[in-house]
Formats: C-alpha cells, sequence, structure tokens
C-alpha cells in the first residue's frame, strides 16, 4: 500500500505556493510496518487480555464490524453514514471582527464569513480566521413589481480578504433561471476593496417559484486543507464584507445594508446541497486482486444512480468490474466542480472497566487508485476520537485524530490498522471510529475521471487491551532518513572531513510560502500518558552508530 501526507511529501518534492504536489510519492507495503510503537518491556513478554468493542458475532463485542446480520444478510449494526460537504450550520454571522477599517463607524459591524475564536498559528498570527471545507452563502432576493418587464439590479459593497491563494474563494454572483452568472471569485489578500456589480434581467432570467424574483449570491468556499483550522496556511479571513447596497430598477428598490444592528437581514444565509452521500452496503462485489476475494457484505461508495436521488450512474472508462460497470462519482456528485467527501462512523462504544489501556483498530480495505494520468485520487483514511467525561465534554465536541496518512494502491485487499494508544484520552470512557473516503486527488494534480468501484470496507475490530507503560508511536516520516553528503558527489577521500551527512526527518519545516524543503533536523516521538494523572518524569534517548573505519581518523 503506499501513502502520503500533505506534510510528508515536502521532503521529497516541490511545493508551489498554491499547495500543489508533485506526483513522486513514497510506496509502502502496509502503512502500519512504518508507524513505529513502543511500551513497557513486560509487553512483548505476557499475553495480553483482549476486549472486543468491535468485532464479529463471534467476539461478543457491542458493535458488529461485518455490515451483516446473523444471517449473512446486509446490516448497518448501528454504523451511520453522512455526507460532510452538506453544510448543516453556516460561519456567516455579523461581528466587530476585523470590520474596524470597512466602516469609519466606531465599533463597526460587519458581515463576517469566519470564526474569530480559532487560536493564533504563530505570534505573528492574529487570533481568528477561517477552517478547512467552508461552503457559506448569503443571499439577497427581491421580487420585481413587473414580472413582464426586465429589471436591472446593481450590488455594491467593500470587502476584506484573505484566503489560501488558488484554492479558497470569496465569489460575488447573480442567479438566473439558467444558473450563475459569476462576477468575481476573490483569493488572496484584499484590503477595503470596493465593488460595484450589475445585471440587466430580462422577464425570462427571473428566479423563485413564481419566476419573479433577482438574486445576489456572495459564497465563500474553501478545500480541505491550508486554512487556520490546520495552520499551514495562516491570516485573518476569511472575509468582511460592509456596506451592502442593493438597487433594483423594476419597483426602484435602493436600501443600504451596514450591519449595525447585529443582523444579517435582509440577507439570507443558504445551505447549499452537498456532494452526496454514497455509502451503501453491497454484497458479491467484484475485484481484481488474483489472491483473494470478499463475497459478503462490504461498504462501499459506489455511484449507481439509485443510492443518490438524481445523481449518476458514474460509469467506467477502463476499470469496469464493479456492479454493473459503475464506479464511485469522479465528477462532483450533486455540486459541480464538487469532490466527494463521505464518513462511515461506528456508534459510540462504552470502554471497559478494567485494566484496559492500549487499543488497536483492524479492518479489511480492498484498494485501487494507480495515480495514473487521468486517475480521479480516490482515497481513504480511518480515525477516531475518545473522551474521559461525557457529561462536561461529550464526544461529539472530542477532536478526530490519525496518523495523518491517506492510502490508495492496489488493486488489492489489504489487512490493515495501527495500535491508536496514544491517539485516545487518558481515562477514557467512550470512543469512536471512523472511515473517510476522499476525492483529494486534486490537491496534487489527479483530476481525472478513469475511477474504480473501490475502495471497498469491512471486517473492523477495535480492541481494547492491557497495557503497562505509555502510548509510544513514531513515523517513518518522523525519523531520520538516508541521505546524500552535502556536496552531492561521491565521497571525497583526499579531504574526509567533508563529506558530512545530514541528519534530517522527511517532514519539512517549510512554511505555507516557502517554495522549498526546509529539512527537519529533528526526529519526533509521540508519547502519551493512558493513564489518568500520569506524568512523564524522565526521557533520554539511547542511540548506537556503526563505525565505518574509513573515517576513524
Amino acid at each position: 500500500m503506499k501513502y502520503f501526507t500533505a506534510v510528508a511529501c515536502l521532503a521529497i518534492v516541490l511545493v508551489s505556493a498554491s499547495g500543489t504536489f508533485a506526483t513522486d510519492l513514497p510506496e509502502l507495503a502496509h502503512g502500519l510496518e512504518k508507524v513505529f510503537h513502543g511500551g513497557n518491556a513486560e509487553f512483548a513478554k505476557s499475553g495480553r487480555d483482549t476486549v472486543f468493542l468491535i468485532g464479529p458475532y463471534s467476539a461478543g463485542a457491542p458493535v458488529n464490524g461485518q455490515f451483516e446480520d446473523a444471517g449473512g444478510n446486509p446490516a448497518w449494526n448501528g454504523w451511520t453514514h453522512w455526507d460532510p460537504t452538506e453544510p448543516t450550520d453556516t460561519h456567516w454571522h455579523v461581528s466587530d471582527y476585523m470590520a474596524a477599517g470597512l466602516n469609519d463607524t466606531p465599533g463597526n459591524l460587519a458581515a463576517y464569513c469566519g470564526d474569530a475564536t480559532i487560536e493564533a498559528c504563530v505570534p505573528e498570527d492574529p487570533i481568528g480566521g477561517y477552517g478547512n471545507s467552508y461552503n457559506d452563502i448569503i443571499e439577497f432576493n427581491y421580487v420585481v413589481a413587473d414580472p413582464a418587464a426586465g429589471c436591472t439590479m446593481s450590488v455594491s459593497g467593500v470587502f476584506n480578504s484573505n484566503t489560501e491563494p488558488a484554492y479558497d474563494y470569496i465569489t460575488f454572483q447573480f442567479i438566473t433561471v439558467d444558473g450563475a452568472v459569476v462576477q468575481s471569485a476573490n483569493d488572496g489578500i484584499h484590503i477595503a476593496e470596493n465593488f460595484i456589480y450589475t445585471l440587466a434581467y430580462g422577464p425570462a432570467d427571473y428566479v423563485g417559484h413564481e419566476s419573479d424574483t433577482v438574486r445576489f449570491q456572495i459564497l465563500v468556499t474553501t478545500d480541505g486543507g491550508w486554512s487556520d483550522e490546520d495552520c499551514i496556511f495562516w491570516g485573518d479571513g476569511a472575509c468582511q464584507i460592509d456596506d451592502l447596497r442593493v438597487q433594483c430598477s423594476n419597483g426602484d428598490y435602493d436600501g443600504l445594508t451596514d450591519f449595525q444592528d447585529g443582523n444579517l437581514e435582509p440577507w439570507t444565509i443558504i445551505y447549499p446541497s452537498g456532494v452526496g452521500d454514497f455509502a451503501n452496503l453491497w454484497t458479491s462485489l467484484e475485484d481484481i486482486d488474483p489472491c483473494a476475494s470478499n463475497y459478503t457484505p462490504q461498504v462501499a461508495f459506489i455511484d449507481d444512480g439509485n443510492v443518490v436521488s438524481g445523481v449518476g450512474p458514474s460509469y467506467c472508462q477502463e476499470w469496469c468490474y464493479g456492479p454493473g460497470g459503475y464506479i464511485v462519482n469522479t465528477t462532483g456528485g450533486a455540486v459541480v466542480d464538487g469532490y466527494l467527501t463521505n464518513y462511515v462512523e461506528s456508534p459510540v462504544m462504552d470502554w471497559p472497566s478494567g485494566d484496559y489501556l492500549g487499543a488497536e483498530l483492524r479492518y479489511d480495505a480492498y484498494l485501487h487508485e494507480d495515480l495514473s494520468a487521468d486517475a480521479p485520487g480516490i482515497f481513504f483514511t480511518w480515525k477516531v476520537r475518545s473522551t474521559a467525561d461525557e457529561i462536561n465534554s461529550p464526544i461529539a465536541e472530542a477532536p478526530w485524530r490519525n496518523r495523518g496518512f491517506v492510502y490508495y494502491g492496489g488493486p488489492a485487499y489489504i489487512r490493515e490498522g495501527d495500535i491508536v494508544t496514544d491517539l485516545l484520552e487518558p481515562g477514557r470512557t467512550h470512543v469512536q471510529v471512523r472511515f473517510e473516503v476522499l476525492e483529494w486527488g486534486y490537491y496534487w494534480g489527479w483530476t481525472g475521471n478513469d475511477g474504480y468501484p473501490a475502495p471497498y470496507l469491512d471486517n473492523v475490530r477495535f480492541t481494547a487491551f492491557q497495557s503497562y507503560g505509555p502510548g509510544m508511536s513514531s513515523s517513518v516520516v518522523d525519523l531520520a532518513q538516508d541521505n546524500f553528503t552535502e556536496i552531492n558527489e561521491e565521497v571525497d577521500m583526499t579531504n574526509l572531513a567533508i563529506n558530512n551527512v545530514r541528519f534530517d526527518r522527511s517532514k519539512s519545516k517549510a512554511g505555507f510560502n516557502e517554495e522549498h524543503n526546509i529539512p527537519g533536523d529533528s526526529i519526533i516521538c509521540d508519547i502519551a500518558s493512558v493513564r489518568v494523572g500520569g506524568l512523564l518524569v524522565s526521557n533520554r534517548l539511547v542511540y548506537t552508530m556503526q563505525r565505518n573505519p574509513v573515517f576513524d581518523s
């Protein structure tokens, strides 16, 4: 199996300021082999007592991970699935955050799309900003006086924005019966910038149930990474907008909204549709793994035209072994220019009583993503979250954690997973597991439609086991890497002292706007207490080196 992360790639490829990555990525047979775990020395000597939280019916687990009932028929068994690209909340609200420069009014308020409470990423980063995967809309609607006559609509105002260039946008657009008429899509930094947009509607262009409405929208759209939320990109975005003036000739409307009353009205919040929830249970799925098959119920994300109403079906080009020749949707689903993101989550599980401090996640997955020239870039990953206090800190507010890898490769069935002890809260009382399928190829330049019916997921197991030391892990990208001499030549035998080799990890220290790799001259190991009140009271690094007699002198 291959793997990569946005950060890990920085050490081996050139990164442009837009966040696009090259395609020369490392490969592994199994991701677990490249995450190293430590623990108490007695751990390897004694058998561990194990409790299944997710497992087959024969394991007595409270959650079944086979996606079938006792008779072998497809069954979700309490697992849920959803489309996170379909917003249920909005980031638009009225705020004084970075609003002072938009208007001379003391204590000025503006329409703000963002979160003023996001912690600063670095000392020079202001508190607040914006997050990943925004899809937020406010709009203005005006019913014309005479639907049989045309109407000229004009919208003006002033705005700030600070977003990741080429990926996150503030868009101004009119809406007609034939769709959006985009006026501008703004990325990067804009400070107190004035705008005015005008469109002449004909009677046949009107929208609304009665075909009598003109409409203007302001959208904030951000992709799945590089924002104040993950601190790869940071600033004071996404945007603040003020003094919105709307004029409509058909009815002589002229209105100014300065937001000083603390409300967005007459602008309204719109919740856009998502790409679609394609997670479904399938039986007798075919594959092209020469060594393994699985005809029992599995979770897959195939677009057959029925799973998501009004979308698809998505037909194969080269890889036609899926049911009916259908594949995972690669064309945005129900959203123009959208990218599939689907979650499958286990029920929330009670942590067992007793001295069960360790945890491990395992699962079967059928992978097929070859990253060829016309590949869509369909990946998947897993995450876990936990809480030690469901009453005061419910698990719904707990952060999801993983190793930062997204997986691809194949076509092959794999048995994968990881020890996740160090990713869980000490004294945990509840825990939950999630799988994510992500069309993230566009980050690295894979935007084709030669897709596959994969991935498939099945046979999930999540176990708690007795453990006696801290949770310890380190990824291969955080450890020292093979390297060349700094002179980038063969060993100089005449001057041995210049044959220096840097001691660097793979992961780069480069910031968002630095278009080159900065080697990380450290190694990193995560050490987490597994007991409530546990403290790390001492640590030391022990190492050995093999001598090379050539350099003894």
